[in-house]
């Protein structure tokens, strides 16, 4: 009984901490995006997918 209590209490703590890491993960990768919005936009550029979208029409003109 006591052997179960104790590997239950570590799994939900392992479950935890990868849950808290995850959060963790995704506010950093929301908080990246906004960081790369903004300097953008601080350089004129509204639509993100503009500069990507320039390189492919570029290839397709040179080839």
């Amino acid at each position: 009984m006591y052997l179960a209590s104790v590997i239950s209490l570590c799994v939900l703590i392992l479950i935890g901490a990868a849950v808290t890491v995850v959060w963790e993960d995704r506010r950093a990768a929301k908080r990246h995006a906004r960081t790369r919005h903004a300097r953008l936009v601080a350089l004129g550029e509204v639509d993100p997918v503009a500069p990507a979208r320039l390189r492919a029409e570029l290839g397709e003109r040179s080839s």
